[in-house]
């Protein structure tokens, strides 16, 4: 007990001496301000990137672009970043090591981050955790998630999925879903998801990186027992992450002229969402 004390003593302390950290806090208007082109690729961490050949890489870099969770380790740079926070909540340490090897603070300086209120109030923000971002990080703090839990099988109801940025994202099995939203929410009118492929459990970097070596000793979606993996699924009979993306394709963005599409046909997804070859 008396060590949990102390630990949140000295917590409260680090955040203290933090509070004149510079950073650059962004507005949804100067959000919208970045937008390049009316094309976002939206980069998970699927094995299939290593499939991506150099004038798919040509067209990626041509359009906007937003790395999540772990996309750093990847060399090519992105207009966006989104964390997966959850992950590190209890240890930051394997992350900091992992960053300090790919040399993360330096290379993503011109990089716009995004992070939920939720997540400032539980320290993941520069104020709090600086030495997780880069210094005089751009930082937009979208209000929140909505944690949704839909039946599988069931049409899902849309009428508070707001279009509107600066109002709180939706979050279905994971972030991939509250990072489609805010793609939707800064104004692209087609988000191509690459790298994104759930037939399986693995990554781009699994050939040439140990994890383990960094203090990653347990990872859930590689020990879930499954094939796929496991944001596919949902216990309680609930709806899963390929459901859920269907039915926002089919039910909600042909309404609004927005077009969903996936560049991998291996991908759980090729299903039910268009096929673009990233030309």
């Amino acid at each position: 007990m008396k060590t949990l004390y102390l630990n949140r003593i000295q917590k409260s302390i680090k955040r203290i001496k933090n509070l004149n950290v510079d950073y650059i806090p962004y507005t949804p208007e100067m959000v919208k301000q970045c937008k390049n082109t009316n094309t976002i690729v939206i980069l998970g961490s699927g094995s299939s990137i290593n499939e991506i050949n150099e004038e798919q890489w040509k067209f990626i870099k041509s359009v906007d672009t937003i790395g999540i969770n772990k996309w750093f380790i990847h060399n090519f740079i992105p207009t966006y970043y989104h964390y997966e926070t959850y992950r590190y909540a209890q240890d930051l340490n394997p992350l900091l090591r992992l960053q300090e090897e790919f040399d993360f603070r330096n290379r993503y300086q011109n990089v716009l981050f995004f992070t939920s209120e939720l997540d400032k109030k539980l320290g993941w923000h520069p104020v709090y955790r600086f030495e997780i971002f880069p210094n005089n990080a751009e930082v937009y703090t979208y209000p929140g998630y909505i944690s949704k839990k839909f039946r599988a099988k069931y049409k899902v109801s849309f009428d508070d999925f707001s279009l509107n940025l600066g109002d709180p994202v939706w979050r279905i099995r994971g972030s991939l879903t509250s990072v489609i939203h805010l793609a939707i929410q800064i104004g692209y009118k087609k988000i191509i998801l690459s790298g994104v492929d759930l037939n399986n459990q693995d990554y781009f970097f699994d050939k040439f990186l140990d994890l383990k070596k960094y203090g990653f000793y347990f990872d859930p979606t590689k020990h879930s027992g499954i094939g796929m993996h496991p944001t596919v699924f949902a216990s309680g009979g609930k709806m899963g992450v390929v459901e859920f993306i269907e039915q926002l394709s089919q039910y909600l963005l042909d309404e609004y002229d927005i077009k969903l599409f996936v560049s991998n046909k291996k991908s759980l997804l090729y299903k039910y969402l268009p096929y673009h070859n990233l030309q």
